[in-house]
């Protein structure tokens, strides 16, 4: 399918200072809000499998030294 086939919905994220630019920098042919369209829509991909083979929904876990990591 084609990306102009694919509808997006306009939302507005709050990434940790610098993340949005380092996505634009590692991947400048394909720019930051494609990367973080792919990588929600593998995240999604993946949780969905996995509730499939457990039957049950998977929990999402907050890693709090994420957070801390980012404000160092």
């Amino acid at each position: 399918m084609k990306r102009s086939e694919i509808p997006v919905e306009k939302v507005t994220i709050n990434l940790f200072e610098g993340d949005f630019n380092k996505l634009r920098d590692m991947h400048p042919r394909l720019g930051g809000s494609l990367v973080i369209r792919s990588l929600v829509r593998q995240y999604l991909r993946n949780v969905e499998e996995l509730q499939a083979q457990r039957g049950s929904p998977v929990e999402f876990t907050f890693d709090p030294t994420i957070v801390e990591q980012a404000t160092e």
